[in-house]
């Protein structure tokens, strides 16, 4: 990335695209691979604020399939997370979920459960990291997989404890100052 391109010349870029993609005549395919690869630029650039700007605003203006949205929606929480901002990198992975959702698709969950479940970790949503990396092994075959799925299983016993905690301190937070439990009467 270095040695081609220049912030400028991506920003040069992204204003040419925009103009490009109000004409017809690109198919599907071919306007989702132009945002894709210059919200990749960005990412590759460090310019995450860009990247989400880019990626947000094309999501509204160019029709893509819901698959390639949730890609594009992938791509948006990956720049989240180069800001660390762990919640909206979530938002922006549920939103992936939300217009792709399909569990059978082992692929896409490979590209979004492994990337959630570092964003939850580090958002300190434990349950959220236990469930992403449990959901990844179904996804992995005895064969070319093994060493994946002992990696997913890993972090699933690594987290726990630390999703117990969690739930037992939002437990604990139901109490009022007494210690006394809350009741529905009052």
């Amino acid at each position: 990335f270095e040695e081609k391109y220049t912030v400028a010349h991506l920003d040069k870029a992204a204003q040419a695209l925009e103009a490009a993609l109000k004409f017809s005549g690109a198919s599907e395919a071919e306007r989702y691979g132009a945002i894709q690869k210059m919200s990749d630029g960005y990412l590759a650039a460090g310019e995450f604020k860009k990247c989400i700007a880019f990626t947000e605003a094309r999501l509204k203006d160019t029709k893509v399939l819901p698959a390639h949205q949730a890609d594009l929606y992938i791509t948006v929480g990956r720049a989240w997370a180069g800001l660390q901002a762990w919640e909206k990198s979530l938002k922006a992975y549920a939103e992936a979920h939300r217009v792709f959702n399909n569990d059978r698709d082992f692929c896409f969950r490979q590209r979004i459960l492994i990337l959630e479940a570092r964003s939850a970790e580090m958002a300190k949503d434990y349950n959220r990291a236990v469930a992403c990396w449990a959901d990844l092994l179904p996804t992995y075959d005895d064969v070319y997989g093994k060493d994946k799925a002992s990696f997913a299983k890993w972090n699933v016993r690594r987290l726990q404890p630390l999703a117990r905690k969690s739930n037992k301190l939002e437990m604990d937070s139901l109490s009022d100052d007494s210690g006394a439990d809350i009741s529905l009467d009052e």
